[in-house]
């Protein structure tokens, strides 16, 4: 008798994760393990397989959260491609409110933007990173940073709540625009995390390579403003 695979409970874990009022950032992260195969967020886009991934990388200047390397291909060449990710807590606000019309990056967002420079720098000129993930120099790339959630993206009290919203979608674009945009690095809330593991009924069912790729990457032809509508609403 074939048995019916378990299901998909790992959504509900890391909702009640994100939903739950400890910073779990750790606890999170072990859920990138079931998007490698099923998800191309944290690759940035189209994937022909894992080639390696690592939590807690240590390099010169510290241990970096998330790193991600992939086969892909550009023009008809497939290479490896190495991604850089930076992680914070679903309870971690990404702004907090400094006047009725302004909001500042929070502190949490600072130290993530900081030290995802960082690493960048590093590892790009980093002969043992390269060899530890198979990768040449002008393939390591910026990831991005995941952070935070809906109900906790912004720290502070409104008259009006509605400028809780227009108020993060203003910070969040003029960074997007100044800083994300131009070096390609990717913000996501965790319910895009979440949103990816909800894709799969079953837990460990198995993909084909024929079934990956035609799952649509979101960071592929998202960009953060279009990002931003995704996760604010209801």
């Amino acid at each position: 008798m074939v048995s019916k695979p378990a299901q998909n409970t790992n959504y509900n874990k890391l909702k009640a994760l994100i939903d739950g009022g400890s910073r779990t950032e750790l606890q999170c992260r072990k859920y990138f393990k079931y998007l490698d195969d099923s998800s191309q967020i944290l690759a940035k886009g189209t994937h022909f397989g894992i080639k390696k991934s690592k939590s807690e990388y240590r390099g010169n200047s510290g241990d970096s959260d998330y790193i991600l390397s992939v086969c892909q291909e550009k023009a008809g060449i497939r290479c490896i491609r190495a991604y850089i990710w930076e992680v914070k807590a679903a309870q971690c606000p990404l702004f907090i409110k400094e006047t009725e019309n302004r909001l500042g990056p929070s502190k949490y967002l600072v130290k993530a933007e900081n030290q995802l420079l960082h690493y960048y720098h590093e590892y790009k000129n980093w002969p043992q990173f390269h060899k530890c993930f198979s990768v040449h120099p002008d393939n390591v790339h910026f990831g991005g940073i995941i952070i935070g959630c809906k109900r906790k993206k912004v720290e502070g009290n409104f008259v009006d709540e509605s400028d809780r919203d227009r108020l993060y979608e203003k910070a969040l674009g003029i960074r997007e625009q100044y800083f994300y945009k131009p070096n390609d690095i990717k913000i996501f809330l965790w319910e895009s995390i979440l949103d990816q593991l909800s894709h799969d009924k079953y837990e460990n069912e198995p993909k084909t390579s024929t079934e990956r790729l035609k799952m649509k990457s979101l960071a592929d032809n998202l960009d953060i403003s279009e990002s931003v509508e995704v996760t604010i609403s209801s």
